[in-house]
């Protein structure tokens, strides 16, 4: 008999219980098959009630059509055995099976035979050479059938071990910080693929070129000509316009290319609530800032609105001071303000250490992030990274180990963090009610207007305009 899992009323519903969600982030591909189930353990002595992991692609196919999900090549890709494990324990899991992951792997967790074999897959920059982040087209139908035949294998394992069937997954995540490439080098994506995208696009809201030509103040007689000058950035006049477009249209590829995963992921059996994620916190050494956050939701405002997604941010304060308290703030405020009424502020990558060695992340600016976005109406966290590791087969993007300063290191040594998470715990099992009963008292309302964040990208003829709206809000 299956279990429930939804959320209701500004929280996570398990079984009809509204439950805070509390875990930790372990990366069974980085630790030794036979220490599982002592990290595990150390996640659950800690409190928390969930444990989440990426499941790289990369990892389990490192060569096309050759997928190990079960250990028959490494017992570290057992992925079967890790969800036995997690269901032995009593730990709900979040599983995110890309087919992008991030964490610090290569190719961000692409398999390097789709990136070589396929090379008609990766992004362009405006003069047609590739991304400089070989980011890969989203919806290029050659990457879909890749990323299809991935989740088919992947799913197989994961859809059994649902809540809906008796397991412990309650949540599974779509892609990772999808836009996030684009943002960061300052590069569209302007491949072949995508510029059909944005001619279909343009034509379905314009009509016709000689209607866009009346909003341009343009006189092309083919929209390619259109194209290749405003990709080009030869145009000053209508390149605020241009950038609009281009902006709206990638909101809308993003949510059709999140949207076709859902597809895929149901029909290979997944039932349970989907994630998509938001970046956007900077890092500033000590401390970081989360004054860029709001364009990670205006990239993926369009996502947010899809039936059953769950919006979780990515929460990287460091040392909380007085100029980045506010940060964590108006992120949950605005995280709350794209999301389904229905479902609770969450991070699902809640910082707990950090992936360089220095600055040392402090337990007290753990504690204290933590209660700041409690207080501020977030129900749900997840801690990342909650345990070391280390990259085998050479899939770390920054050598062997993967340290991130995790609560629970390499060795099982619990760090001091670990134990100010460990009391945040007994407190959040304690006044499970009522935290998830309170409300936050409110006065003062601010709006979130995502095209005000919509600079992503700053074009050579809109980067004066779009600095000055920057330097104002």
């Amino acid at each position: 008999m299956g279990s429930s899992f939804g959320f209701e009323g500004k929280s996570f519903v398990v079984n009809g219980k509204p439950t805070f969600v509390f875990g930790g982030e372990f990366h069974y591909f980085r630790c030794p098959r036979n220490r599982w189930r002592e990290q595990l353990q150390k996640i659950k002595d800690a409190g928390c009630n969930v444990v989440s992991t990426y499941i790289p692609w990369i990892w389990h196919e490192s060569d096309e059509g050759v997928i190990d999900l079960h250990g028959e090549t490494r017992k570290e890709k057992d992925l079967e055995g890790f969800l036995e494990l997690v269901d032995e324990i009593g730990l709900y899991c979040i599983v995110r099976p890309g087919p992008y992951v991030m964490a610090e792997t290569v190719n961000s967790g692409i398999p390097s035979w789709l990136l070589e074999n396929y090379p008609q897959v990766i992004g362009r920059d405006k003069n047609g050479k590739k991304h400089p982040s070989e980011v890969i087209t989203y919806l290029h139908p050659t990457f879909l059938e890749k990323v299809r035949t991935w989740y088919d294998a992947v799913n197989d394992v994961i859809a059994q071990h649902q809540i809906t069937r008796g397991g412990s997954i309650i949540m599974y995540q779509l892609c990772n910080e999808v836009g996030m490439f684009h943002w960061v080098t300052n590069t569209p994506d302007y491949s072949d693929s995508m510029l059909e995208s944005f001619t279909t696009y343009l034509i379905k809201r314009y009509g016709s070129l000689e209607t866009i030509n009346a909003y341009y103040g343009t006189k092309y007689d083919r929209i390619e000509e259109f194209l290749r000058d405003f990709v080009q950035e030869k145009s000053q006049n209508g390149a605020l316009r241009f950038h609009y477009d281009w902006g709206m249209f990638f909101r809308e590829y993003i949510k059709t290319y999140i949207s076709t995963l859902k597809m895929y992921a149901q029909e290979s059996g997944i039932d349970v609530p989907f994630i998509t994620n938001v970046h956007g916190f900077k890092n500033l050494w000590l401390s970081s800032r989360g004054m860029e956050y709001p364009i990670g939701l205006s990239q993926l405002y369009g996502a947010a609105q899809i039936e059953d997604m769950v919006v979780s941010g990515d929460f990287y304060p460091g040392h909380v001071t007085y100029d980045s308290y506010h940060d964590l703030v108006l992120s949950c405020a605005f995280t709350a303000a794209i999301s389904n009424d229905e479902q609770p502020v969450f991070s699902v990558e809640f910082q707990s250490g950090r992936s360089t060695d220095k600055p040392r992340i402090s337990p007290n600016d753990v504690d204290l992030s933590t209660r700041t976005c409690i207080a501020n109406g977030m129900n749900a966290i997840n801690y990342y990274m909650f345990t070391s590791g280390e990259n085998y087969e050479g899939i770390g993007l920054f050598g062997r180990r993967h340290d991130w300063q995790a609560p629970v290191d390499f060795d099982g040594k619990l760090r001091p963090h670990y134990f100010k998470i460990m009391h945040l715990g007994k407190v959040l099992r304690l006044f499970n009610d009522q935290l998830l009963r309170a409300k936050k008292e409110i006065k003062t309302h601010i709006a979130f207007y995502p095209d005000y964040y919509m600079t992503d990208v700053q074009r050579g003829n809109t980067r004066e305009t779009l600095g000055e709206m920057i330097s104002e809000r």
